[in-house]
């Protein structure tokens, strides 16, 4: 094998690597702010869409279903201004 076919699986192994602790790291900030929220019984405005947004971020950096029973609590909550 070649030197730069090696830095390639080298390469590609890392990016794996980074992308499953990126994306395990997301899940778990999702379902921290989550059951905050739902502890507390409602979510602010701002929160929630920050949420929001991480959800999507993890979905589209392929995460599966695990959290999505808990996302739809957490949508149904009553939200509050900050």
């Amino acid at each position: 094998m070649s030197t730069l076919e090696s830095n390639q699986q080298e390469l590609h192994r890392v990016g794996q690597a980074n992308s499953l602790g990126n994306r395990n790291l997301t899940r778990y900030r999702i379902r921290q702010e989550m059951l905050k929220a739902i502890r507390q019984g409602y979510e602010t405005y701002d929160n929630f869409q920050e949420v929001v947004n991480l959800v999507d971020g993890y979905h589209a950096a392929g995460g599966n279903g695990a959290i999505d029973a808990l996302f739809d609590e957490y949508k149904n909550l009553p939200r509050k201004e900050a």
